[in-house]
């Protein structure tokens, strides 16, 4: 199963990564954590910071973990990438 994750480093998106990591347990596949930038110039720390969660994740051996930084906003790029990656289930919190 592919789990979109959509994360801003605030400890609402941390809970909904742990329930992503919890579903994984039971429904294995891959985990992609994305990361939505206003500007181009904010996408390469945005992309290390992220790389480092998804790196530093412990999954089961038969789910891998992504990321990904897109230039956007919000309300339109989480809907896009979901569809777009083909996610089968969207984990997120509400702020």
């Amino acid at each position: 199963m592919k789990f979109l994750v959509p994360y801003d480093f605030t400890p609402t998106t941390e809970a909904a990564l742990s329930y992503a990591k919890m579903l994984s347990d039971n429904f294995p596949g891959e985990i992609e954590l994305l990361h939505i930038v206003d500007k181009e110039d904010k996408r390469a720390v945005a992309e290390k910071k992220l790389s480092e969660i998804a790196n530093g994740l412990q999954l089961n051996a038969e789910t891998t973990a992504s990321c990904k930084v897109r230039v956007g906003n919000i309300f339109d790029d989480i809907s896009k990438e979901a569809n777009e990656g083909h996610a089968q289930l969207l984990v997120m919190g509400t702020h």
